[in-house]
């Protein structure tokens, strides 16, 4: 899954920066379809993340698209997963230019945060949690929820109900 989701990041780059070279004249929405596709094909191929996880707790608990829960925390994962996987995030965020070659790899992935952010801004859906009209509680007993789900066990580090929510905190 990692070269899959690899490849969709430098498509998906290309689409959206242009290519480094007039080697690649394939057309921005094609890219954008195939970038999208193996996007999808390489979540799929992954396991399930604590952003995943915390979007169905939610989710289940208040009618609040998974999708847009996944888009406010996924910065903050990124942050959090700087702790375990700084190497892959520094791969990724040098695909998608959001730092240059020479950075450092806490750099590089300070500035992939940044960059989805940014992203986030510009396509104007919320940034934050408490945009989505729901108080820390309401997302404390939703950490809860998640915590008590077995897919918790299967997540890429040991996280805890208190890891869950300390995440939540960041992006509320």
């Amino acid at each position: 899954s990692d070269m899959i989701i690899e490849k969709s990041v430098q498509l998906l780059s290309y689409a959206e920066d242009g290519a480094p070279n007039l080697s690649v004249t394939t057309p921005q929405e094609v890219l954008l379809a195939q970038g999208g596709c193996m996007a999808s094909l390489g979540a799929a191929s992954s396991s399930f993340g604590a952003a995943n996880l915390l979007s169905l707790a939610i989710n289940s608990r208040y009618k609040i698209s998974r999708s847009l829960i996944s888009a406010i925390l996924l910065p903050y994962i990124i942050e959090d997963a700087a702790s375990f996987k700084a190497e892959k995030l520094a791969v990724l965020s040098r695909l998608l230019n959001a730092s240059r070659p020479e950075d450092s790899v806490s750099s590089a992935v300070a500035s992939l945060a940044d960059y989805v952010r940014q992203k986030i801004a510009k396509i104007n859906i919320p940034a934050r949690l408490k945009d989505l009209s729901l108080s820390i509680e309401q997302l404390s007993v939703a950490a809860e929820d998640a915590g008590e789900l077995e897919l918790i066990n299967s997540l890429q580090r040991s996280m805890t109900t208190d890891d869950l929510f300390e995440i939540i905190k960041k992006a509320y």
